[in-house]
Formats: C-alpha cells, sequence, structure tokens
C-alpha cells in the first residue's frame, strides 16, 4: 500500500536554529505510534576557545521522568563550524518520549545551529481510515 512521505513523517524543532552558548536539554517529544525518529542537525558557526558541541537522544516512559540515553544516538563531536548530520533512534513503545541533549565545552563556546526530530513510520492504516 502506497503512501506519500508527508504522511509517514511529523517534523519537530527539537533546537530552533539559534546560538547555543550552554548545555541544555531539550523537552521531550511523545512519539507514540511511531516507529523511529530522524535527527537531523546542522551546525554553522562555531567561535570560542577549542569549542566542543556533544548531541545525543535520550528515551522516557514520560515527558518529565527520568531519561536514559538510547544506545546508538549519538553524534560525532563537532569542533568547528558548517556540518549536517544525521541518525535514526528506534522508538520504544514502554519509553515513547524522546528528548535531546546538547553538550558544550571548551572556553566560551558558540555554536549557531538546529536541531529537528522527524518521527517516522506510523503504522499503515487502511485508505479508507485516513479519509
Amino acid at each position: 500500500m502506497a503512501r506519500e512521505i508527508k504522511s509517514a513523517i511529523n517534523p519537530n524543532n527539537a533546537q530552533a536554529p539559534a546560538a547555543v552558548t550552554a548545555s541544555a536539554n531539550t523537552t521531550g517529544l511523545d512519539c507514540s505510534g511511531y516507529e523511529e525518529v530522524l535527527y537531523l542537525l546542522a551546525v554553522g558557526a562555531v567561535t570560542g576557545t577549542t569549542p566542543t558541541l556533544d548531541v545525543k537522544a535520550q528515551e522516557s516512559a514520560t515527558q518529565g521522568g527520568t531519561y536514559t540515553d538510547i544506545a546508538g544516538s549519538v553524534f560525532a563531536q563537532i569542533t568547528n563550524a558548517n556540518h549536517s548530520l544525521h541518525l535514526n533512534a528506534r522508538v520504544t513503545p514502554a519509553k515513547p518520549f524522546q528528548r535531546v541533549v546538547l553538550t558544550l565545552g571548551g572556553t566560551t563556546p558558540n555554536f549557531t545551529m538546529a536541531v529537528m526530530q522527524l518521527r517516522c513510520n506510523p503504522p499503515l492504516l487502511p485508505a479508507s481510515a485516513g479519509s
């Protein structure tokens, strides 16, 4: 059964495009009903003395609950400008909430960046169910 790609993907700005100067956790996103989340990381300008950026995805049973790292859902460390990276994270039904953890290092790090979460692959519905 074919479907349009727009019906298979639901985007969310985990980190809106901005200059990021401190470590932070994004708000958990409910990914219930989706099989996986595609994370897109875009980094533009980078300043500071030996700046580093580590980005990873975490999951939890509830939005405000305890989050744990999702195995294999860690971006390569960023230390300079102009990167576009992606990774996939499976959605565990018992822990459907996912968030992004941004960890900055160095002296006065400043990363102009954005992170998108694309919830992907909801279960297929019969053609009449979407009408």
